[in-house]
């Protein structure tokens, strides 16, 4: 492998390395120690290389948890905001909780009910 001045590998070989690992499975984190990059140098350049990261699901910035707080009290449910976004209910329903959100009920089928205790009789 190439190795320029500073001792690193070539731009090129070290996204090259990034792709296989990427491909094999190594999460981003693992990635980024493995080159010595930061977390957003090794998205920027999978992206850049046509392989763009999602970030962790729950990520969001202020920005997206106002627009998400927006939404919903607008009428969206958190289900269609998870899937609008690409992450799981609890990340947006926790996003919502962080901006202090009062969530409303729940109305699936087979959610639960506060229907009263049997009686003992």
């Amino acid at each position: 492998m190439p190795i320029n001045d500073e001792g690193r590998q070539s731009e090129e070989e070290e996204t090259r390395r990034m792709l296989e690992l990427h491909h094999g499975g190594v999460g981003v984190s693992h990635i980024a120690s493995a080159v010595d990059r930061s977390l957003d140098a090794v998205r920027d350049r999978l992206a850049a290389a046509g392989h763009p990261v999602r970030r962790r699901p729950g990520v969001f910035t202020e920005e997206q948890v106002t627009a998400l707080a927006q939404e919903y009290e607008a009428g969206a449910s958190i289900r269609r905001l998870a899937g609008a976004h690409g992450v799981a209910y609890g990340s947006v329903r926790r996003a919502l909780l962080y901006a202090g959100v009062t969530l409303r009920p729940s109305h699936r089928a087979g959610a639960a009910t506060t229907s009263p205790p049997p009686s003992g009789d």
